[in-house]
């Protein structure tokens, strides 16, 4: 039964793509948030859904699921994803009129960039490196450490949200950003600085995202990227076990002589440690299964904490403990892990952090019916940033907005409002590096257009409400 679940979900999701790219071409179709969603949903809940069953991998939490509620854990998790659909499916800018935007230049941008460059290795120096040694975290160190000290460990973000705004802006706008020795100079230190964040951190996210951004804006330059589209998409989440490897293994060992790069390298697609790996990049069905079997009738209905832990994904823990004393250790997302595996945190904090998925985040705080809603707003914004993101407008916000969104689709999917703030951080940089007055702007007008409070005007015209036609 969760096989053929799977084979129905994938007809159905693959056969709809395939419509839409022959409509709109493959570039635009694996760009297309919507769709990248989807095939993250996939893997998030049938894929990982049959290799549960099967047997095929270990779980992180330990548990014999029946085949039978996985499988109603599935039809939930596709009614939050056909919702989506419907959302998706909702906007529509088809006779739209035509106009093409142009925007103020922005000043110094590049070198705000290498300033937050350097905030990042104030950060390496003041919690990594000590006295000369390289001391990446492990576990749940780095939780640890954010309690009381998340001013610092902001050090460690703004310089790639920063970059994420301004290589958008100069390398899909600027003539010949090649022959600009700031944008040189500003892609190689971020580079460097995120290869070695990646490892002290163990986030794989950083480099992969670092890659991902720039891939994506110069297939936005070149207005194509038939093979290099579909690539980076499938990359972004075939690649997670090798780098899931490289960030839990000691630095030091790559300059080892007594053990071999390749070995390193070769582990990670062994078939049970690929599966594993990318089946624990990607977990949700037995997230969504343990809440199933947790919650009582009015719980499911009407929700866990009547919103608590929103508020403090969406703006309350960005509240400095030493402005709020008694905020509490365990909340926003943890508080949702710690609903469902009480016993992780029987010795104080847990030893990992397990996303819940937007499945569970969505009816944690109101209710099943408040999170099907939300999922039907969620398809709509994915539209919107699709939108923006292929028009022909010089709207640095808001591509700006919409390539980073796309780079954490996976942390959406896997989270839901956990997303905020992480959003949050990145508007901050981006208000950096591109004003806050245009952030602010275009913010608000996306908002709107997700809630239908007005019309979307872009510098493209929409075929049907699906296909986007360029130029």
């Amino acid at each position: 039964m969760l096989l053929a679940f799977l084979a129905s979900s994938c007809a159905l999701i693959v056969g709809l793509w395939l419509y839409d790219t022959c409509r709109v071409g493959i570039s635009k179709s694996c760009l297309n948030h919507f769709w990248f969603f989807s095939l993250l949903w996939i893997i998030y809940f049938p894929f990982r859904g049959v290799l549960i069953d099967q047997g095929i991998i270990s779980l992180q939490v330990s548990r014999d699921w029946l085949e039978s509620e996985l499988i109603i854990s599935l039809f939930v998790a596709f009614l939050f994803w056909l919702f989506a659909f419907l959302g998706y499916l909702s906007f529509s800018v088809a006779n739209q009129p035509f106009f093409y935007k142009r925007e103020n230049p922005v000043n110094f941008p590049g070198i705000k960039v290498l300033l937050l460059v350097g905030l990042a290795w104030v950060f390496l120096f003041n919690r990594v490196i000590h006295e000369g040694v390289f001391v990446p975290f492990q576990g749940n160190e780095q939780n640890e450490m954010r309690t009381g000290g998340g001013h610092i460990f902001l050090f460690s973000e703004l310089y790639l949200n920063a970059f994420f705004s301004y290589v958008c802006m100069v390398f899909i706008y600027k003539n010949k950003p090649a022959k600009d020795g700031v944008f040189l100079a500003v892609v190689m230190a971020v580079l460097i600085t995120s290869l070695i964040m990646t490892v002290a951190l163990a986030s794989r996210r950083i480099i992969s995202m670092t890659i991902f951004v720039l891939a994506v804006c110069y297939i936005l330059r070149r207005r194509r990227g038939a093979a290099l589209a579909p690539a980076l998409i499938l990359s972004s989440i075939f690649l997670a076990p090798l780098l899931q490897t490289l960030r839990y293994t000691d630095p030091y060992l790559f300059i080892s002589e007594d053990v071999s790069i390749s070995k390193i390298i070769l582990s990670a697609f062994a078939m049970r440690n690929f599966l594993t790996s990318l089946s624990s990049s990607f977990e949700g069905i037995d997230h969504l299964a343990a809440f199933l079997e947790k919650v009582d009738l009015n719980q499911l209905l009407f929700g866990v904490d009547g919103g608590g832990a929103w508020l403090f994904n969406l703006f309350l823990g960005a509240v400095p403990r030493a402005i709020w004393s008694g905020k509490p250790e365990i909340y926003g997302s943890i508080s949702e892990q710690q609903f469902l595996y009480p016993w992780m945190y029987a010795n104080g904090s847990a030893t990992t952090t397990l996303p819940s998925s937007f499945v569970v985040d969505f009816m944690f705080g109101m209710g099943f019916f408040v999170g099907i809603l939300f999922s039907f707003f969620l398809g709509r914004l994915l539209k919107i940033l699709y939108v923006k993101l292929w028009s022909l407008d010089e709207n640095y916000a808001g591509k700006s907005i919409s390539i980073f969104v796309l780079a954490n689709l996976f942390n959406i999917v896997r989270s839901g409002t956990g997303f905020a703030q992480p959003l949050i951080i990145f508007l901050i940089a981006s208000a950096i590096i591109l004003g806050g007055g245009r952030v602010y702007r275009e913010t608000k007008q996306i908002l709107k257009e997700v809630l239908g409070l007005r019309c979307y005007r872009c510098g493209s015209n929409v075929d049907n409400g699906l296909a986007l036609r360029s130029g």
